[in-house]
């Protein structure tokens, strides 16, 4: 089993801590009214898998955007997860999410 934290911020500060981190694990951040989840998939800080309750890709990252702030989950990957991502191409590198506003 994965072993997982929250905290509670800035969805974008969270984001951008954790690129500058080289994070490897998943963030899931969880609209404000509790309806849907975003999830980013991040191997040494470059992201892999953007999904949410809505879709797939890149353009999911607009939502955690428009939301501000809220609860994020911090979660760990398991080993095969890891290899699993690895197989993707990076959708967003560090430089690009540090462009995000």
């Amino acid at each position: 089993m994965s072993k997982q934290f929250s905290i509670r911020g800035e969805f974008l500060a969270i984001l951008r801590k954790a690129v500058d981190e080289d994070f490897t694990g998943r963030l899931e951040f969880i609209e404000p009214n509790g309806n849907g989840i975003v999830r980013v998939s991040m191997i040494n800080g470059n992201i892999y898998q953007i999904d949410s309750s809505w879709g797939f890709g890149r353009v999911e990252i607009n939502r955690i955007i428009d939301w501000k702030e809220g609860e994020c989950r911090i979660k760990k990957l398991s080993e095969k997860e890891i290899e699993e991502l690895k197989e993707k191409n990076i959708i967003m590198t560090p430089a690009e999410v540090f462009l995000l506003k």
